[in-house]
């Protein structure tokens, strides 16, 4: 359902087959967010060889165990009411039943989230040692953040809690279990000549901005994304829970109040400098724990819905009706996602694996640079360069630098001798636009509604003036079987 999918298959392919990290004719390159991933699908392809298979099971196990996480927190929270329900709504809003289907590692993190808030919470407010506990809370640690980087925040405000309550040992320990995998990365991409941090999280992120710009628009960023239509139904419930905390502050500390604590911290840092949206998934570990936290938190409170109670201004109460249609209709659009899964595999298909197939059958043995590597990648066997960034050392350190161009853009493709290009052209324009000289051959234009694609419309360029009108004709020829919801350009 998603291109991605297909760089950290690529990544496992090349591992197991040659011993190479790369997703790429290459020695390594750091393509991937998430090392811990790609490690995975390189160790089921180890025992069981290489399929297109394997992301989508793992989804499965971890899925299934994220619910399973959900379900012991709310019992061991003594969740009596509506918990069926509450599970419901967490399964359609996280949205695991779309996550299944991206391949992707946010099911897994969201049921090493879940696990993690519950027993760092329970360690943070139990007077009793257990090294069990803490042992676990490590190796859940070090799985978190070499699946998503991000999970650093989580991890941090677990191990700062433990050391507020002076329980110095455990804070450390955990803070280092969830460095490590980091660390470890770091070296190896480093000692290969990369960053120290994978392209995807340089590229994507604004993290390393430091700009007066990019500072100014820190706050106004994280505002604008707290009320994004798919996520504002979890800020009436965090409103609520954080009048009661502040009004209710002199009393000792509870698991669920630790709980949720650690969850709108970690909200706030992540709508401050992470992303959100694509497909729903970079959130997802947030809107899965905020769901299952916020409701053990409220759980007493529940009756409030058909009375009154002493922790919210009265004026919350002229504005409920509104406050739950919104809710409602938010949690709803969100849940959407698992509807419109055919569509966004269709896309993939439209787009993705018939570029695929056209460069295996038609340029295979070119190097051919395109902005989208994944499925051509796992597919064919050229040498790609990755006009984006996420798997080419050059662009990324260009982009870092806010150098990247049109000049740029050329140097990098005649260094690589690309003889075929395939771009979504106006990602581009940011840069100055593609180099004049390219002659375009060709464009896809997908007719249907496109979810997942970065663009509607692919277009093909020859690089290689003797081969360009053979490439030309064999766009041609291929493009007469694309599904009939592709329009074929010649030019």
């Amino acid at each position: 359902m998603l291109d991605d999918p297909y760089i950290h298959m690529t990544i496992a392919k090349n591992f197991v087959t040659s011993g190479h990290w790369a997703a790429n004719k290459m020695d390594f390159s750091s393509a991937a967010s998430s090392p811990l991933w790609s490690l995975a699908i390189s160790g089921v392809y180890l025992i069981f060889g290489i399929n297109v298979y394997t992301p989508f099971i793992l989804n499965l196990l971890f899925g299934f165990l994220a619910i399973c996480a959900a379900y012991y927190i709310l019992y061991k929270s003594g969740i009596k009411k509506y918990s069926f329900a509450v599970l419901l709504i967490f399964l359609f809003t996280s949205p695991l039943t779309a996550l299944l289907f991206t391949g992707m590692e946010h099911s897994a993190q969201i049921a090493f989230t879940l696990l993690f808030v519950y027993m760092g919470a329970k360690l943070i407010v139990s007077g009793e040692k257990s090294p069990g506990g803490v042992l676990w809370l490590i190796l859940i640690a070090a799985l978190l953040t070499g699946l998503r980087y991000e999970d650093v925040f989580l991890v941090l405000a677990v191990s700062v809690f433990l050391a507020v309550k002076k329980k110095y040992l455990p804070a450390l320990l955990i803070l280092l279990a969830g460095a490590l995998p980091i660390i470890i990365y770091g070296i190896i991409s480093s000692s290969h000549g990369w960053y120290f941090l994978p392209n995807p999280v340089l590229v994507k992120s604004k993290i390393l901005d430091l700009s007066t710009v990019e500072i100014l628009k820190i706050i106004p960023r994280a505002i604008k994304r707290t009320l994004e239509p798919d996520i504002i139904f979890l800020l009436p419930a965090m409103i609520f829970s954080a009048v009661t905390i502040f009004k209710n502050r002199k009393e000792p500390l509870t698991q669920k109040t630790v709980m949720l604590i650690i969850f709108i911290s970690v909200y706030a840092v992540h709508m401050t400098f992470a992303q959100t949206g694509w497909f729903f998934r970079y959130e997802a570990y947030l809107v899965a724990m905020g769901v299952i936290v916020l409701y053990v938190y409220i759980y007493e409170h529940i009756l409030c819905i058909k009375g009154e109670d002493k922790n919210m201004a009265p004026i919350y109460y002229k504005l409920k009706p509104v406050i739950y249609v919104i809710m409602i209709l938010s949690m709803a659009g969100r849940a959407s996602s698992s509807f419109l899964v055919p569509q966004a595999s269709n896309n993939i298909y439209e787009q993705q694996y018939q570029m695929a197939a056209f460069v295996d059958k038609y340029a295979n043995g070119l190097n051919i640079a395109a902005n989208d590597i994944g499925m051509l990648g796992y597919y064919t066997d050229n040498r790609i360069v990755d006009l984006w960034g996420l798997a080419d050392i050059d662009v990324a350190g260009y982009k870092l630098k806010k150098t990247y161009n049109t000049d740029k853009i050329e140097e990098i493709t005649q260094k690589n001798d690309v003889k075929f290009v395939i771009v979504y052209e106006h990602w581009f324009d940011q840069y100055g636009g593609l180099p004049a000289d390219w002659v375009k051959i060709g464009e896809w234009k997908m007719n249907k509604l496109n979810i997942v694609c970065g663009a509607e419309t692919a277009a093909f360029y020859s690089l290689d003036r003797s081969g360009t009108e053979m490439l030309r004709q064999k766009l041609a020829e291929f493009s007469k079987n694309i599904p009939p919801s592709v329009t074929f350009i010649p030019y």
